[in-house]
C-alpha cells in the first residue's frame, strides 16, 4: 500500500462525489485534518475504515489500497487457481458458519 497513491486516489474519489474533506471526515467520524493527511501521503486511513471508505466511494477495498480502479478487462480475468482459491476460500467460511450455527442452537436448548 503506497500512501501517496492510496491518499491521491481518496482525494480524487472526493472531488469526484463534490465532497469536502469535512463531509468525508464526518462521515467517518475522523477530523477533517486527518482527511487532509491521507490525502497528501502523511498518513493512511486505519484498516478499519478501509470498507466504509470503499462503501462510501463505491470501490472495492482492494481498488482503495492499490489507489487505483480495477481495470474492466482485470475483473473479468479469472484463472483456475484463483477459482480454486476462491471456492475454498467460500467453502471454508460457509464451513465455519455451520459449525457456529450447531453450536449456538445447541447452547440454547
Amino acid at each position: 500500500m503506497d500512501k501517496r497513491s492510496v491518499g491521491s486516489f481518496i482525494a480524487a474519489l472526493r472531488r469526484a462525489k463534490g465532497m469536502t474533506q469535512k463531509d468525508l471526515a464526518a462521515l467517518l467520524h475522523v477530523s477533517d485534518k486527518t482527511v487532509s493527511r491521507w490525502e497528501t501521503g502523511e498518513g493512511a486511513p486505519e484498516l478499519a475504515l478501509i470498507p466504509a471508505i470503499a462503501e462510501i466511494f463505491g470501490v472495492t477495498c482492494d481498488e482503495l489500497l492499490r489507489g487505483e480502479r480495477k481495470s474492466e478487462a482485470d475483473a473479468a480475468e479469472s484463472t483456475p487457481l484463483g477459482e480454486k482459491r476462491r471456492k475454498w476460500l467460500l467453502d471454508s467460511v460457509l464451513r465455519r458458519f455451520n459449525i457456529y450455527c450447531i453450536i449456538i442452537s445447541g447452547e440454547s436448548l
